[in-house]
């Protein structure tokens, strides 16, 4: 789990606080991409999201769904 925070803040150039705003729904996985909210300067922007990291996130999400 703590490996794929890392991969997302390393891979999608956040800084600590963006990332403890990142909700499930900020993550668009289609176009490959996270949304952060209250950037610097309280700006909000998109930012790529690591594909390395999509593939984890949907690993452990399948698993929360089975219920493992």
């Amino acid at each position: 789990m703590y490996k794929t925070v890392f991969m997302i803040i390393y891979g999608s150039w956040l800084r600590i606080l963006e990332a403890t705003n990142i909700r499930i729904e900020d993550i668009d996985s289609k176009n490959i991409r996270l949304f952060v909210r209250n950037g610097k300067g309280e700006r909000q922007r998109y930012t790529v999201f690591p594909k390395a990291s999509l593939e984890i996130q949907t690993q452990i999400m399948r698993q929360k769904d089975i219920g493992i």
